[in-house]
This record gives C-alpha cells, sequence and structure tokens, in this order.
C-alpha cells in the first residue's frame, strides 16, 4: 500500500512537471516559472509547520532515486536547492537567539506521550531540539520538527527497554533479529499505526546513564543527565557514526524523543526516532 502510495505521489509530481514543461515550450517558461509554482504550492498551506513539512516532503521526493535518473536532473536539483533554502528561511526567526538555554524551533505538542514526574516536560523537548539544531544550523541543514508520533514510537520502545532492564542490544525487536534489523523496526511501527513516505529512511539512537532526583522539580537535573548521552553522540562527529549522522542527517525532518526513568535503578533510557514525514 505504502509503495502505491509513493508511486501514486511521484506521478503526481511528475504530471505537474510534465504539464510546466509543455507550458514552457509554448510560453517560453523559465527555471523560475517552476520556483514560482512550487512556491505557490507551499503557501497555500496554512501554518509555517505545514509549509515546512510540505517542502521536506517535496525535497525528499526531488532526491530520490526516480527523479534524479530522470532527463530533468538539473531542473530537479535547482528545485530542490530553492526547497532547501525555503525551509531555512522558515525556520529561522530574527528573534530568536543561538544561545544554549533558548529552544531553536520550539515544539508545540497537544497529546503528550512521555510520563514523566516532578519534570517540565515542554522545557526536556525544546532543549533536546534545540541541541540538535543547534548543530544543523552551523551545517546549514533544515531544522528538525519535532513530532509527536515519534514520540509515541520512541516512548514505547524507552518503556520496552526499562521494563526488560536492557543495557545491550537496545535495537533488537526479535531474537532472531541482528543488530540493526529495519524490517522489524519497520514492523513496530506500523504496529502503532504510524506510516511514512517510505521504508528504509529512518534512524533509531538509543542512550541510557545514571539519573536520581528527588526535588520537587527534576527537569534540569535529567537533562544534565541526559546532556552526557547528547556529548556521546556529539562526540562522534569527527568520524561521522551513525549516532552524529542522525544529528546530522540532509534526508531525515523529523524527530521525536522517548524517555523511561527507573527509580530502582537510577537509571534512564533515552530513544530518539528519526525519519522522513509521515504520511498519516
Amino acid at each position: 500500500m505504502k509503495k502505491n502510495l509513493i508511486s501514486a505521489t511521484i506521478f503526481s509530481f511528475l504530471c505537474l512537471f510534465l504539464s510546466l514543461s509543455t507550458l514552457s515550450l509554448a510560453s517560453d517558461i523559465s527555471v523560475d516559472g517552476f520556483i514560482q509554482a512550487l512556491e505557490n504550492a507551499t503557501y497555500k498551506k496554512i501554518s509555517t509547520n505545514e509549509q515546512i513539512n510540505f517542502l521536506n516532503s517535496v525535497n525528499f521526493l526531488l532526491q530520490s532515486s526516480k527523479f534524479q535518473s530522470s532527463e530533468y536532473k538539473s531542473l530537479f536539483d535547482q528545485l530542490s536547492n530553492y526547497a532547501s533554502s525555503k525551509i531555512q528561511s522558515l525556520s529561522i526567526s530574527d528573534t530568536q537567539s543561538l544561545s544554549s538555554t533558548t529552544a531553536i524551533s520550539p515544539t508545540s505538542i497537544s497529546v503528550s506521550y512521555l510520563d514523566l514526574p516532578a519534570v517540565n516536560l515542554e522545557k526536556i523537548r525544546n532543549t533536546i531540539l534545540s541541541w540538535h539544531n543547534q548543530e544543523r544550523n552551523l551545517l546549514w541543514l533544515p531544522w528538525y520538527i519535532y513530532q509527536s508520533q515519534l514520540e509515541r514510537s520512541a516512548n514505547v520502545w524507552s518503556d520496552v527497554l526499562k521494563s526488560e532492564e536492557r543495557t545491550v542490544n537496545t535495537h533488537i525487536r526479535k531474537p532472531s533479529d541482528g543488530y540493526y534489523n529495519y524490517n522489524s523496526m519497520s514492523e513496530r511501527f506500523r504496529n502503532l499505526d504510524i506510516s511514512f513516505w517510505s521504508d528504509w529512511s529512518f534512524s533509531e539512537s538509543v542512550g541510557r546513564g545514571y539519573y536520581k532526583c528527588d526535588k520537587t522539580d527534576c527537569t534540569d537535573e535529567l537533562l544534565k543527565s541526559l546532556k552526557t548521552t547528547r556529548d556521546f553522540f556529539m562526540s562522534e562527529k569527527d568520524r561521522n557514526w551513525v549516532h552524529y549522522k542522525a544529528i546530522s542527517s540532509k534526508v531525515f525532518s523529523q524527530i521525536g524523543i522517548g524517555i523511561s526513568v527507573d527509580t530502582s535503578k537510577k537509571r534512564y533510557y533515552f530513544v530518539l526516532h528519526y525519519w522522513t514525514p509521515i504520511s498519516n
């Protein structure tokens, strides 16, 4: 079903481009005409987040093998460059600071799947999102958008890790899996009724560490603990290893976090799910 959806979507875009190409031959419309059509479609979306999601979807399709092998590759590359530039300009606000205390692209979640006592969940989300987007800003990459359904899937998995007290093999869904089995992981998402534009285009990062707090507000204590995992991921930058690749991905556009705390073991389990735009 998903493959049919992807094919239909690509076909629709190709029809649009073919129509404009025919128009171009008749009316001598330049590449700017294609860009104007994409811009018009973007601004039909009401909110900035919807515009960014739409452009991320377009960008992902334009960079797919079907488009890149087309005779119109040069045109598609220019459209992709425009989409990336537009995402960047929509994401950046003149009033935003790049200080470590300010969330870049703050979250707005109507339904929360995190359940952490004595913790400001919005601050947790915004800080983790900010950690990612500060790095992406330095790389001139579009900022990650927070996705509540990815929060749900990440939180479900963090709960599994906590309940099983897992400290190794943290990506394995079935006993028969290897270290990182895409098919099993995709099946888990489907079981949560989450579908995407494309299979085989996601990443999962997992961390764990010490955490203890008896205060009435444990937000800063939890962030201090989570930062040790974040620093570990960032330490991979020079080698461009898998956790840093997820932070700096040119393909992924959405992120969700899961955090479960085992108070008896004084341990947290931290899961990050990254994916291309969700289609449902």
